[in-house]
């Protein structure tokens, strides 16, 4: 389960952010997981940082793609067994990372 919610969301995320939003796959990657780190990362006083979600969005990143000529093969595929949840949450950072929390809220029905 937790593969096909990852595969629609990546698929909502390079239509959404590549094609109507006209960003590049890589400064995507790097706004989201350079500049807005600490929104992925939990940090724990006495613990080693949680990088669950961090490394969830990073290899949604990987797995997208802006060139409409590539044809993925699935050589990359790694089924990491991430939880429905987590990929969800993953999901809305994202959107909060890119200042997009408002079309988030639109497509997932949340009303303010």
């Amino acid at each position: 389960m937790a593969n096909t919610v990852k595969n629609v969301i990546r698929h909502i995320l390079e239509y959404y952010f590549i094609q109507i939003c006209g960003y590049e796959g890589n400064d995507l990657h790097k706004i989201v997981s350079e500049q807005n780190k600490p929104l992925f990362v939990d940090e724990v006083e006495g613990q080693k940082p949680n990088y669950d979600r961090y490394n969830i969005a990073s290899s949604m990143f990987t797995y997208m793609n802006d060139s409409p000529v590539v044809i993925s093969d699935g050589f990359n595929y790694i089924d990491d067994g991430s939880d429905v949840e987590q990929c969800k949450k993953v999901f809305e950072l994202i959107f909060t990372a890119m200042h997009q929390e408002q079309h988030y809220k639109i497509m997932m029905g949340i009303e303010d």
